[in-house]
């Protein structure tokens, strides 16, 4: 078993809370104008932050405290950028419960693939040796449920294996494009053909 670095375990909290917020917010009808607005509006914080030297404010604060250094530098908040503009597009293209579907499972199943994954995971998976079969059965097992309150089991299976399989892939430049941008999409693609 391996040890869970603090930041990680802040992170995973952050990404769980801010995620299922904004899943709420899409469920209550946001729309893609109200995500459009919130993208503009992370995206000037996140421009603050490179742009001034003044780290000690609250938002910033936070900033340090759930995001990794590497990020921080290149693309402040990048987490928060990939979910919204995925919200955005999600909100454009899909159903309202598409939309959502695939937010709750970003929130319930990243965090849990990775903290069961790091915590018990013996079998790497062979395409992303930094992540376990464990963990993403285990987000697959926990986000089927999930999935089904809002469509038939018949869909709601593929769509968390195929929501947790993009989930592990290795993006090659995953500064830019990560599974915050591509899990909840490739879930509400996957329930709105199925």
């Amino acid at each position: 078993m391996m040890k869970i670095p603090a930041l990680e375990l802040r992170r995973k909290w952050a990404h769980l809370v801010l995620v299922l917020a904004y899943a709420t917010a899409l469920w209550l009808g946001i729309g893609w104008q109200g995500s459009l607005v919130l993208l503009v509006i992370a995206l000037a914080v996140a421009l603050s932050y490179s742009l001034t030297k003044k780290r000690g404010r609250p938002l910033f604060r936070f900033l340090e405290l759930v995001e990794r250094e590497e990020h921080r530098r290149i693309i402040p908040a990048k987490n928060v950028l990939s979910l919204l503009v995925a919200g955005t597009v999600a909100s454009l293209l899909f159903p309202r419960t598409a939309a959502v579907a695939g937010f709750l499972v970003l929130a319930v199943g990243d965090p849990l693939a990775y903290l069961v994954g790091k915590k018990y995971g013996r079998v790497p998976l062979p395409w992303n040796k930094r992540k376990h079969l464990e963990g993403r059965l285990a987000a697959v097992i926990v986000c089927t449920p999930i999935l089904a309150a809002l469509y038939p089991w018949q869909a709601a299976i593929p769509a968390a294996l195929l929501g947790m399989l993009f989930e592990s892939l290795h993006y090659p430049h995953d500064i830019l494009v990560d599974d915050n941008l591509v899990l909840p999409l490739v879930v509400a693609v996957a329930l709105t053909l199925l």
